[in-house]
């Protein structure tokens, strides 16, 4: 049956079409990613068509910058990676833009020739959240380190488990008070955001 969309839902989704993703949207709305986009193109069939090159062109780039990565060329991977981690339109680009960006900037800072981060982004971004949350506890890395902290709760977060994903989250804004903002735009925090208990931790 086909949706019925409310006013108050068009409202929203004519205000955030072009920043989240259809899968956002979908899930947001109770319905398919098809009805979603149908109804997208039906009510700014021209931005829509502006925000899929725009999209399209950050993809290539993400690529180009993972290629430049895994090539070790660090400076040209964070040259394309760090605008990704500002401007990208989806949410989930920008996250993934922005951890790869971490690991190009640790690479320039010498880094070990086996970095551990880069171990554990890979991991949590094929969906290996256990191999990927081992890591980030080795050596409780997760309680020294920022970038391990952060990506712990991300990943508790992904799995359903809100309070360690609020834990770990404030103890990564702790270690680096700039994780704050991140995680109010980052999708993997998308539930903690929508869960009263949590959202808290990201107000000033």
């Amino acid at each position: 049956m086909p949706k019925r969309w409310q006013k108050v839902e068009l409202s929203y989704l004519k205000k955030h079409a072009a920043s989240k993703s259809l899968e956002e949207l979908a899930k947001r709305f109770h319905t398919d990613v098809a009805s979603v986009e149908a109804k997208i193109r039906e009510l700014r069939p021209e931005r829509l068509g502006a925000a899929a090159k725009a999209e399209e062109k950050a993809l290539g780039d993400f690529q180009k910058g993972l290629e430049a990565l895994y090539a070790a060329k660090w400076k040209k991977a964070l040259d394309i990676l760090e605008p990704l981690a500002e401007e990208a339109q989806i949410p989930e680009l920008a996250a993934r833009a922005r951890q790869y960006a971490d690991v190009a900037h640790r690479r320039l800072d010498e880094a070990a020739p086996d970095d551990p981060y880069l171990a554990a982004v890979v991991a949590k971004n094929r969906g290996e959240y256990a191999a990927a949350a081992a890591i980030c506890r080795e050596g409780k890395r997760a309680e020294k380190d920022a970038r391990f902290a952060y990506l712990a709760a991300a990943i508790a977060s992904r799995r359903g488990d809100l309070a360690a994903a609020s834990e770990l989250l404030a103890r990564a804004i702790v270690l680096d008070s700039r994780n704050r903002n991140h995680a109010r735009r980052d999708p993997d925090f998308q539930d903690l955001r929508e869960h009263d208990e949590h959202a808290a931790l990201l107000v000033v």
